[in-house]
């Protein structure tokens, strides 16, 4: 059986946005490109902007202490799994097809995985900022 594309079709401002979330591919059509394939005008003063990618900052512990780290209390006062996964039900609802995540260290969270996996639940594509440190060696490759 072959599989299904699963298209989300997003109308901009500036065009229309595809997103492939199994390959994963993003197609940008100028707005003549738009019309031409819709085969129609289009009122661009009604549309909006449109969110692509959104950057969850998970965590703020971490286990470096980088010079240049924006996050200064690395207090481990978070979130929890719970709170985080609504926000990620909201975010793909709202139709973005990217979530990235990012900290301080998103691999010091005991939860990583479970958010990893509801991130594409909902439709997403993960992307994670770490310094990999606290990786385990067997299970480097297969993450990334």
């Amino acid at each position: 059986m072959a599989n299904k594309l699963m298209v989300k079709k997003v109308l901009t401002k500036n065009g229309l946005v595809l997103y492939e979330r199994g390959t994963p591919i993003t197609v940008r059509f100028t707005r003549e490109e738009t019309e031409r394939k819709l085969k129609r005008g289009v009122d661009w003063q009604k549309l909006d902007e449109f969110c692509e990618v959104t950057h969850m900052e998970i965590s703020n512990r971490c286990n470096l202490d980088c010079k240049g780290c924006y996050v200064k209390d690395k207090n481990g006062n978070e979130l929890s799994t719970d709170e985080w996964k609504k926000i990620i039900e909201n975010v793909g609802r709202s139709g973005v097809f990217q979530c990235t995540f990012g900290g301080g260290e998103p691999f010091l969270r005991k939860d990583i995985f479970t958010l990893a996996r509801h991130v594409r639940e909902n439709g997403m594509n993960l992307a994670v900022t770490t310094s990999g440190t606290d990786l385990p060696r067997d299970r480097r490759l297969r993450l990334f």
